[in-house]
């Protein structure tokens, strides 16, 4: 698959979604893309409805996700960090709620099946702490200009079993990221996609 990974349709608001869902869709359909992410920051989870229109209309396969900011979460040294969970199976993403801890909360992303990535990791340190709790984290990320040497990211041979991601944080309202950093991944990567 070909997975624009690390969009934001909406900006953490209402207004515009199915307009922007298909701004979006229709980019990834330009690019050769096969599946493309589809949410944006915690108040908000894409729903199943639009993105059974998503799939018909563009034949790009739509992947449910949700950007959590762990700074909301009370986490003391890492609490900046932006944790992405992608292939949500449900409308509610039950595990969000500002009391839980990390431990809790990516337990339940396993037990649902979501795969789990690091967004825009700041330092060595923050991954090599996150890496027994996520699938993968991003090497390269589309809004992310402070730090133009990503050699810090490269971990491959440190963690050969994590995926490294091309994040696009792509957002359509500012038209800002970049949409043509994209992710080649297994077919199966995902399993089931919930739709």
């Amino acid at each position: 698959m070909k997975l624009l990974s690390h969009v934001h349709i909406n900006g953490n608001g209402y207004n515009n979604v199915e307009t922007y869902a298909r701004c979006i869709a229709l980019g990834a359909k330009q690019r050769g893309y096969t599946h493309s992410v589809f949410g944006c920051h915690e108040n908000f989870v894409m729903p199943s409805s639009l993105m059974n229109i998503i799939q018909k209309e563009y034949n790009i396969i739509p992947i449910r996700f949700m950007e959590l900011s762990l700074k909301v979460r009370g986490i003391s040294k890492y609490n900046n960090s932006h944790i992405s969970f992608i292939n949500l199976p449900e409308k509610e993403f039950k595990g969000f709620s500002y009391g839980c801890d990390i431990e809790q909360l990516i337990s339940y992303a396993k037990e649902i099946r979501c795969k789990v990535i690091l967004n825009h990791p700041n330092t060595k340190e923050e991954i090599i702490a996150f890496s027994s709790f996520i699938d993968g984290y991003e090497i390269i990320n589309g809004l992310d200009t402070k730090n133009e040497n990503y050699s810090f990211r490269n971990l491959k041979n440190e963690f050969p079993n994590l995926i490294q991601f091309y994040g696009a944080d792509y957002h359509v309202w500012e038209l800002k990221g970049n949409m043509d950093l994209y992710n080649n991944l297994p077919d199966d990567f995902f399993g089931k996609i919930f739709l």
